[in-house]
């Protein structure tokens, strides 16, 4: 962004939101066009995301809703969102839409026992909200056909689709409000030590047990110096944290290990041609050893 375009975009936070001494501290590290700043105003810190020119307002519309519906709880799971002078949720900025949140001070949240039994916790308190209604960006069967037609020319494909043919139809499971990406990376502690998460971008309405599975497989099994590895301490805390209150019965468990499958799946194409096979020996990690990821989701 131009010195002019800082100018423009210190001036339209001011006159749409209201905010004075408007100063923007630094750009921070945003995936591809999006562009994230942090910045000051006499009414404190805050972040302006900068959404990519191809983002809808349909799109803008259900990622700032799912914020200030939340922003409404008695405790806070996510970051409040600022509303315009005339109320809205969202701008837009000349070709793109914006949106402004407070600023975390704090830390992020780390990959360590203590941590993960907190971010199950605090999982677990998202999934009880109620009442919300718009519906999540990740719509399963939306994503199962675009899935079936991926790496057709690979020799892991039977494999891959047999997968695939085998997943419940996590529509008929369990609905509730879900992040779609849970674990560290998308966490953030507090200076009072209260854990909230960031990055709401495709929650809303969804499989319970998709979200719970994410980290199972997507997080927890990883290459260490060439050799796949399971991380069973953290990932035990993990859902040690979310079942504090509330065990997951033998069929939520088999529900969540194969929305662990699916949401591996699912992120196969994420990382490039280069990728593709590192991604689909995790996944044969985790299918062939089932029954030790499933224990960890018992907690035990």
């Amino acid at each position: 962004m131009q010195v002019f375009q800082y100018i423009n975009l210190v001036e339209f936070l001011r006159n749409e939101y209201g905010l004075s001494e408007v100063k923007i501290i630094n750009k921070l590290k945003a995936n591809g066009s999006r562009e994230v700043f942090h910045f000051s105003s006499t009414d404190g810190q805050w972040i302006v995301k900068i959404l990519e020119p191809e983002r809808s307002e349909e799109e803008v519309q259900s990622y700032t809703k799912v914020l200030h519906f939340l922003g409404q709880l008695p405790e806070q799971i996510a970051p409040v969102i600022l509303q315009q002078l005339g109320g809205s949720l969202y701008a837009r900025f000349n070709d793109r839409f914006l949106y402004v949140l407070e600023y975390i001070n704090g830390d992020k949240v780390s990959e360590n026992p203590e941590d993960e039994f907190e971010i199950g916790v605090l999982a677990s308190r998202l999934h009880a909200v109620e009442g919300y209604q718009l519906e999540s960006n990740l719509r399963y069967k939306d994503r199962i056909q675009n899935m079936l037609g991926w790496f057709k020319d690979k020799q892991f494909y039977s494999s891959y689709s047999r997968c695939i043919y085998n997943l419940p139809d996590f529509d008929n499971h369990q609905q509730c409000l879900i992040h779609t990406d849970i674990g560290p990376h998308n966490a953030m502690k507090k200076n009072n030590g209260q854990l909230i998460f960031i990055d709401f971008d495709d929650a809303g309405i969804g499989s319970k047990y998709i979200d719970l599975g994410y980290p199972l497989i997507c997080q927890f099994v990883r290459f260490h110096n060439g050799q796949l590895k399971f991380d069973n301490r953290n990932a035990t805390a993990f859902y040690r944290g979310y079942q504090l209150n509330q065990s997951l019965s033998d069929d939520e468990v088999e529900l969540t290990f194969q929305g662990a499958v699916f949401m591996q799946l699912m992120y196969m194409n994420a990382y490039g041609d280069n990728a593709i096979e590192a991604m689909w020996s995790i996944l044969e990690y985790g299918v062939n050893n089932k029954e030790i990821l499933k224990s960890a989701i018992r907690g035990s």
